[in-house]
């Protein structure tokens, strides 16, 4: 058994601002703790950014996931 995560990153014409919104098995999910998400899985950037790094209060991925291991890569640097 699998599952599909999607998490893209948009941003529409005639604006500046990027947004992301979060596809599970082809279904669209609420970020929860994302603020203006109006229920409809659409999350400003910058929001999406303070809600992912706000849940790793005792350290990185790396420091919290996969301690030792040298190669490990500690940041989502596709969303910069």
């Amino acid at each position: 058994m699998a599952g599909h995560i999607v998490v893209e990153r948009l941003q529409c014409a005639g604006t500046d601002e990027q947004q992301v919104r979060v596809m599970v098995n082809e279904r669209l999910q609420s970020v929860p703790g994302c603020e203006g998400g109006e229920g409809d899985g659409i999350c400003g950037l910058g929001e999406f950014e303070r809600v992912v790094k706000g849940r790793w209060t005792d350290g990185g991925f790396c420091d919290v996931c996969a301690p030792g291991n040298e190669g490990c890569v500690d940041g989502i640097s596709f969303y910069q």
